[in-house]
Formats: C-alpha cells, sequence, structure tokens
C-alpha cells in the first residue's frame, strides 16, 4: 500500500459473513443461534515495514463459502481510518 502518512498501520481480518450454530443442552436447546461478521482471524502490521505480508489459515473458517478478507488503514497518530476495503474469498 501506498499512502501519505507517515508509518501507516495495516489491519486484516478474516472474516465469516454468517454462521449458524445449533443449540444443543440448555434452556435454547434445538435453537440455532446465528451470527453474522465473525472474525476469525486477526493480524495487524505496524507502519515501520514498508511492506509485509500476512497468511490466513484457512482451516480456521467453518465454510470457505461467504468468507472475506477487511483491510483497515489508519494513521499511527490518531488512529484514524484513512481506507477500507474487501476481499470475498
Amino acid at each position: 500500500y501506498q499512502t501519505l502518512v507517515n508509518d501507516p498501520i495495516l489491519k486484516l481480518a478474516l472474516v465469516e459473513k454468517e454462521l449458524d450454530t445449533k443449540i444443543s443442552s440448555g434452556e435454547n436447546s434445538g435453537r440455532h443461534a446465528f451470527h453474522s461478521q465473525v472474525v476469525k482471524d486477526f493480524h495487524t502490521i505496524d507502519g515501520s515495514p514498508k511492506s509485509g505480508q500476512h497468511t490466513f489459515d484457512l482451516n480456521e473458517l467453518e465454510k470457505l463459502e461467504g468468507a472475506e478478507v477487511v483491510m483497515i488503514v489508519q494513521t499511527p497518530e490518531n488512529m484514524r481510518v484513512i481506507g477500507l476495503n474487501k476481499i470475498d474469498l
């Protein structure tokens, strides 16, 4: 990434868009719990390196379909978001 900000911070999140959990015990036994935008892995690359990489373990996902990587670029001084993007997997 290239920016006019000195030493920007890049945050990466591996996200499952929708999860469905069957509840097997307790007062909600037999019901389903639905979850949206569940972060399965999170990684920060600080601004000191001018390049970097991170590999996510896709085995952390219950299903690859409906997953995405969210990328956030922030200033180190006040953590203001200066860039945001996502990639569907």
